[in-house]
């Protein structure tokens, strides 16, 4: 594991790939200091004719490989760079730093060099962005100890630079700029192996399906932040013209995932509660700690429906409690942790219920289990609701709306 911070042009950085910030649109053509230095030291006319071939695509975010021809770094990982006024919060120049890590890493390019991009004529206060940077290098090359990680700090005498990162200044630094410009919200920024991984089964950004004109309407830190976490949408159909949000198949491949079946020795079970139950399926199905943490937070918003919901220990941590929890609320878990009918069978057992053959309310639940028709996030709530107007069933999440539950043709 190797990341540094070095006064270095990034020209002169010998290895397997460096990163070039570029213009979006038409603005591609037009190349700030760090693109000038290497399409000037590179190969000017190849390089210039490879960037101007990609203007049709050139959206925020939009990434293309060359090689480094006459560079000491035998590739380059080109990105278009979004500008600040559209992305205040940085999830976007976050995203288009990840996109050059995770594609360094995949290319087996282990030795890479990065510069500070953004903060010439795309606006980004340099101290935000610089504070997002080694927090991010950290830990990819923590996570992948192949990496070495350069971040390349040009100044103008090399005796003046310190490379220990002084979060004290950067922070008051960051400070005073958001203070002068209070309207702004600052964020921390936290990383984990997940967080990188949900980008590894992606080639390109989004932004491509997007036309030129359609990306000036975009609320870019909504959809930036949604890529990797969650992406807001709009569900035909849905009453008053509601926004939901979806985890795309992000989610979904994580909660199909894990060690299955789950079972237990009922026996050793007999004096815990449910939250002991779903806690230790969860663990025993789930070997990744952070993608047990991702896990336990869906479950909680699936049980009640809200970011802030009471845990699951406060809820069902009770033992003498489990034999009364009814039947739509033991469903919500058998539906948020996607449980095979078998596992689904276990844990009304240890609730002390099972599915009735020929009750209706019993076959309809039943059905959503055996047909896959799990949560993976808010819209499904309101189908599986819809599902049990259709049916005249008690409703599953009846902390939601009635009205707006989703006509579905199961």
């Amino acid at each position: 594991m190797s990341f540094e911070i070095r006064p270095l042009d990034i020209t002169n950085f010998k290895g397997d790939a460096i990163v070039n910030s570029l213009g979006i649109r038409e603005n591609i053509n037009v190349y700030g200091g760090i693109c000038h230095s290497i399409v000037k030291k590179g190969e000017p006319t190849k390089l210039k004719q490879l960037i101007a071939e990609q203007e049709p695509k050139a959206k925020p975010g939009h990434m293309f490989l060359t090689s480094g021809f006459k560079l000491p770094a035998k590739n380059i990982i080109h990105i278009c760079t979004p500008f600040f006024s559209r992305d205040d919060q940085l999830f976007a120049l976050e995203f288009a730093y990840k996109l050059a890590l995770v594609t360094a890493y995949k290319k087996k390019w282990y030795k890479l060099a990065v510069p500070i991009m953004g903060t010439g004529a795309n606006g980004y206060p340099h101290a935000y962005v610089l504070r997002m940077v080694v927090k991010l290098m950290n830990t990819f090359s923590k996570l992948h100890k192949e990496m070495q990680i350069t971040l390349c700090m040009p100044v103008v005498s090399v005796d003046d630079f310190n490379d220990k990162y002084d979060k004290k200044s950067v922070d008051k630094e960051i400070e005073k700029f958001f203070k002068e410009n209070d309207k702004l919200k600052i964020r921390e920024f936290e990383y984990d192996n997940y967080s990188f991984e949900r980008l590894e089964s992606f080639d390109m950004p989004f932004f491509e399906e997007y036309s030129s004109g359609e990306i000036q309407e975009i609320q870019y830190r909504e959809e930036y932040r949604s890529y990797y976490r969650r992406r807001e949408s709009q569900v035909n159909g849905t009453p008053s013209g509601k926004t939901r949000f979806s985890f795309l198949n992000l989610k979904e491949a994580l909660l199909d995932g894990g060690i299955r079946p789950v079972s237990f020795d009922m026996t050793k079970l007999a004096e815990k509660s449910v939250a002991f139950y779903i806690e230790t399926y969860i663990e025993t199905r789930f070997s990744n700690s952070s993608d047990q943490a991702e896990i336990r937070r869906h479950v909680n918003k699936v049980l009640s429906g809200s970011n802030d919901s009471t845990s699951l220990k406060a809820k069902h941590g009770k033992e003498e409690k489990r034999t009364t929890i009814s039947l739509p609320v033991l469903m919500r878990y058998i539906l948020a942790l996607h449980m095979t009918k078998k596992e689904a069978d276990d844990f009304l057992l240890f609730c002390g219920k099972v599915f009735s053959p020929v009750g209706d309310i019993d076959r309809f639940y039943q059905e959503l289990i055996v047909k896959k028709k799990y949560v993976n996030d808010e819209d499904d709530t309101y189908k599986i609701n819809g599902f049990c107007l259709k049916h005249k069933l008690p409703q599953i999440f009846d902390y939601l709306d009635e009205e707006d539950a989703i006509e579905v043709n199961w």
